[in-house]
């Protein structure tokens, strides 16, 4: 997995570390409580990065939280790989299973080196990698709503579970035998429990209030559909 942000918005050359990262997503249990990142550096440079690991919950209108936390040891802290080199990184659990899964983010974030760019400006990789620590009985429960919108529809996802669903494609047919849908969207969507989320879809045509749609959603926790009448005040069920 390559992922950069660049820290600065100057104009000129921009210049990025790279980072292989496997797996790009972590998971720690009470019954195996530990687990390895393997980092590898292609980039023809030696590059320092610093780990930290944050709790990640969401505000009530989707955004991501990230608080420090010492559930999730780390090692090393603060590591250098060389050109064609692979850093092994360590976590270590220290909570235990809660009715509600665990939810966190791993920052990797590149340290700047101590000579100055000369032909451009230096942009510094940051990687977050999400850690899930499930919940003691998980379930899946997810309620949706459809809102039609100037620009197609906006799909409302309440997740009242125990566990998070990512949301990686929402497919929008006239009805379940409609070939080829209407509107799709395609992204990374978490919605972590208890949380609501919003997805726009984009359309050619405005979606016509009161009329039902159906509706793919694909997740991690397997596809799911659903039958929605777009309504301008839509919101899910509370359960």
């Amino acid at each position: 997995m390559f992922a950069a942000t660049a820290l600065s918005g100057a104009v000129g050359q921009a210049q990025a570390g790279q980072l292989q990262i496997m797996p790009t997503r972590l998971g720690l249990t009470t019954a195996m409580p530990s687990t390895v990142l393997y980092a590898t550096n292609p980039d023809a440079s030696d590059t320092t990065y610093q780990l930290s690991v944050f709790r990640w919950s969401q505000n009530p209108d989707g955004t991501d939280r990230l608080d420090p936390t010492r559930d999730v040891l780390a090692n090393p802290a603060i590591f250098t790989v060389k050109h064609a080199d692979q850093q092994i990184i360590r976590f270590g659990l220290r909570t235990a299973s809660l009715p509600i899964e665990g939810s966190y983010r791993v920052i990797l974030q590149e340290l700047p080196r101590s000579a100055p760019e000369v032909n451009g400006i230096k942009t510094l990789l940051r990687i977050s990698i999400p850690l899930f620590v499930p919940a003691a009985q998980p379930t899946t429960t997810m309620r949706w709503a459809l809102r039609p919108t100037a620009a197609g529809a906006t799909l409302i996802a309440r997740n009242g579970g125990s566990v998070h669903v990512q949301i990686t494609a929402v497919q929008i047919a006239a009805d379940s035998m409609s070939k080829p849908p209407i509107a799709t969207a395609k992204g990374n969507f978490y919605a972590l429990p208890g949380i609501t989320r919003e997805i726009d879809v984009h359309a050619a045509s405005p979606f016509v209030a009161g009329t039902t749609y159906h509706v793919r959603i694909d997740t991690d926790q397997g596809p799911m559909t659903a039958d929605l009448r777009a309504d301008p005040g839509a919101a899910p069920p509370a359960s």
